[in-house]
């Protein structure tokens, strides 16, 4: 990868990881999928000129938005309500091997033994990180949000594979897609919609917009960017990154503790990140940039 394309997968995470910690206390006010629903809104007034270009085809939108927003949203967010920032943002992690197992039979992008091992590797540290917290793990949100990260990966190689637009404009496409998809589920199964709404506080709706313009509109766009440019197993490893932001985030801005065992784990991460993103492979794939 290029450097400036290394610097910008550096950033997604950053902004990933510290818009998670922000969506503890939003969530706790605002009603997940509502809270998204209000990010498409968001992401789509601000990208809204990109939509005439949107290339990729209908149901191939419908099925990418699926997964990669109404399906992964909803685990997540509402899995996040029953979880420390520390353990989901770890949990979530185990998206990147999600993301290179199954790029292998649907992209065709067959990793290195070296960028397995990597891959492995960071599991075992999130694994290691996993365990470490004192109080027992409650299973069913732990479930959802790794189910979440399963989600999250098929969508990404997903992308990879059928979308024909740039990032900007998958971005929006993705958003405005995700719209219909989250009120609905969100108008079946969550309450007290209007009211979180009109009770929000200043500070509650400045949480909101950190998450929806950095976490979801900046981050995404330089995120499907990459993933047009590059293999799925060179960009995803990037959002191992993830956990340390968040862990650190959690610390300093809700007042979680973090373990030695944490610590540990999240180093062995950074290790098997490494090995991936600077293990010689096969040369990237090549795609055609889109304007």
């Amino acid at each position: 990868m290029k450097p400036a394309d290394i610097a910008l997968a550096v950033t997604v995470p950053v902004l990933w990881g510290v818009a998670f910690t922000l969506a503890k206390p939003a969530v706790a006010h605002f009603p997940p999928l509502l809270m998204m629903a209000m990010t498409y809104v968001v992401t789509g007034l601000c990208l809204f000129h990109r939509l005439p270009k949107l290339k990729t085809p209908f149901w191939t939108m419908v099925g990418l938005t699926l997964f990669v927003a109404t399906i992964q949203a909803g685990l997540l967010l509402h899995g996040l309500l029953g979880l420390p920032v520390s353990t989901a943002v770890l949990l979530l992690q185990l998206q990147a091997p999600f993301a290179v197992l199954f790029a292998w039979p649907l992209a065709g992008e067959r990793p290195t033994p070296l960028r397995l091992l990597g891959t492995a590797l960071s599991f075992v540290g999130v694994v290691i990180v996993v365990g470490a917290p004192s109080d027992d793990i409650p299973w069913i949100p732990a479930l959802m949000v790794t189910s979440s990260g399963a989600s999250w990966a098929l969508g990404q190689v997903a992308a990879r594979r059928f979308a024909r637009d740039d990032g900007v404009t998958l971005t929006v496409g993705i958003a405005l897609y995700a719209l219909p998809q989250v009120l609905l589920v969100s108008a079946l199964v969550e309450h007290g919609q209007w009211t979180s709404i009109v009770t929000a506080s200043l500070l509650d709706w400045a949480t909101f917009a950190a998450f929806a313009l950095f976490g979801f509109v900046l981050a995404y766009c330089i995120w499907y960017g990459l993933l047009r440019r590059y293999r799925v197993e060179q960009v995803t490893p990037f959002s191992l990154l993830m956990p340390a932001v968040g862990v650190l985030a959690g610390v300093l801005l809700l007042g979680e503790k973090i373990s030695a065992g944490e610590l540990a784990g999240g180093a062995v991460i950074m290790v098997g990140l490494a090995v991936v993103v600077f293990a010689k492979g096969s040369p990237p794939v090549a795609v055609e940039r889109l304007s």
